[in-house]
């Protein structure tokens, strides 16, 4: 019997001729794998160029011999060869592995499937390798095999790579599955986590109803990842809310016990101050259910206080860091699809729905801080302002900005949107070209003056609102008619009459 070394050396001697194209080498080497091969490989010849003679002549006029029929082509004839001898060595490896197989005895094993289904097969077992033929069974990574040994025992092992092997020639299909030996306790809680993934899968809002806004907006993006209807809880918002005719609290613990629920936290000062809040962050504590933070605008690390781990990471929706707040929204979407098994969302249309997000939550901070503004101006006893008269020369960014201003409802708003420097308007009219900090600074300075001079007074304590003094009106209506300014044009291309 041929050995599979034998086999393997005149294939690469092949393999050197044939990517040569020496013919003389492969001439050599023919006529060599004939003579030690050919009484052990029937039919070692056939299909060969050489073989196909049909007579020998000589030539009277050259006095050569000449072979009659077929043209010898001894590179075409090695890979001939090459190609039996392949054969024959997978033949001689099939033999041996078989051979192998048959020393060891294979044994009964459990397979414990992800759908809590158990499955008896045959394998040879090894340290950390299972070799099964029984593809009927199928193997996934994660699951575990229990393996009763005779002394009474019980050996458990957790699949760490199914290893599945397509089959070619005399090979069937088969197992080399990759194991790690685990202990019995270990075995039996992943069994019964594998029992909990049965449970449905859901996303539980739990916030303060005063963060409805907030919240309805982050259910929006939400449902652009792909998440269904049955796969979201949120109180706010319809028709993820509890069902008519159920009790709240009654509701609420069956999906906390019912569903494998992982938890948004949507953290603020309100939600602090809610009894209902705090006991969902309770029930979700005791459950172990996964959870993820999102704090609120205005609302700080620091801030976070109760049964949560305050070290997790989570997301700030106004964090001034735009690059951060993009990379860990971009982190949420990622893990959710993954969680889901959503359909991946290209980068393009990702960043053009987180940036509408991001918008939504930009408009939801100024809309409060302006009725934050209004009840503050309203509670305010309100102070006359004598603004300075005589102020010597006027820059013409000053003077637009108090303009505009009085011609509208006579207020200038100064807001901190997300990841951007402060952005000045007036009479909701913009005056920034873009949102670099240069141009932020050059409309604060035009802001600051007029506040110095007294044209203009804050109606509020954050310092967001202002609003025309009665100097600033009657300043307005002398700068309008003395610098021809037309308020009925954008600030910007008016600006440019004047630059």
């Amino acid at each position: 019997m041929v050995s599979p070394n034998t086999y393997k050396r005149y294939i690469d001697k092949l393999d050197s001729a044939i990517s040569s194209s020496n013919v003389a080498e492969a001439k050599d080497l023919q006529n060599e794998i004939l003579a030690v091969l050919g009484s052990e490989l029937d039919g070692l010849k056939q299909g060969l160029t050489n073989s196909s003679f049909v007579g020998i002549v000589t030539s009277s006029r050259a006095g050569e011999t000449m072979v009659a029929g077929d043209d010898v082509n001894y590179i075409k004839d090695a890979k001939t060869l090459r190609s039996r001898l392949i054969m024959e060595l997978e033949k001689v490896e099939d033999t041996a592995v078989k051979e192998a197989s048959a020393v060891f005895k294979r044994e009964k094993l459990l397979l414990h499937k992800h759908d809590k289904s158990i499955l008896e097969f045959k394998a040879l077992v090894d340290d950390d390798m299972i070799d099964s033929d029984d593809v009927g069974v199928i193997i996934e990574e994660g699951e575990i095999i229990e393996r009763p040994l005779p002394n009474g025992a019980v050996d458990f092992f957790r699949v760490t790579d199914r290893g599945f092997v397509k089959g070619g020639n005399a090979v069937p299909d088969h197992y080399e599955t990759r194991v790690e030996k685990i202990s019995k306790n270990e075995a039996e809680r992943e069994m019964a986590d594998q029992e909990d993934t049965q449970k449905p899968h859901k996303l539980f809002i739990s916030h303060s109803s005063k963060d409805a806004d907030y919240v309805e907006a982050f259910v929006g993006l939400l449902e652009t990842l792909g998440l269904h209807e049955d796969e979201i809880i949120c109180s706010s918002v319809p028709p993820y809310c509890i069902p008519l005719d159920n009790k709240v609290y009654d509701w609420l613990v069956n999906e906390f016990q019912q569903s494998d629920l992982h938890v948004v936290y949507v953290l603020s000062e309100d939600y602090y101050r809610s009894a209902a809040s705090l006991n969902e962050m309770g029930a979700a504590w005791t459950m172990k259910q996964k959870w993820t933070g999102i704090l609120m605008p205005s609302f700080s690390f620091a801030d976070i206080a109760g049964c949560i781990d305050p070290t997790q990471i989570g997301i700030k929706l106004d964090d001034t860091d735009r690059r951060t707040l993009n990379y860990r929204l971009g982190e949420l979407k990622d893990n959710l699809t993954t969680e889901f098994g959503l359909r991946p969302m290209s980068a393009t249309v990702w960043e053009r729905k987180r940036d509408e997000f991001l918008e939504k939550i930009g408009n939801i901070i100024e809309k409060r801080s302006r009725e934050t503004e209004a009840n503050d101006s309203d509670e305010e006893d309100h102070t006359t302002i004598v603004g300075v008269d005589n102020v010597g020369n006027i820059p013409v960014d000053v003077a637009f900005l108090l303009v505009y201003a009085a011609a509208g409802n006579g207020q200038i708003v100064r807001v901190q949107t997300l990841g951007a420097s402060p952005q000045i308007s007036a009479s909701g009219r913009q005056f920034m070209k873009d949102q670099s900090n240069k141009e932020s600074a050059r409309w604060q300075e035009a802001l600051d003056t007029l506040i110095n001079w007294g044209w203009v007074k804050a109606a509020g304590r954050k310092g967001q609102v202002f609003e025309l003094t009665g100097t600033g009106y009657k300043k307005a209506e002398w700068l309008k008619d003395g610098m021809q300014i037309n308020t009925e044009n954008e600030p910007l291309a008016e600006l440019e009459e004047f630059e």
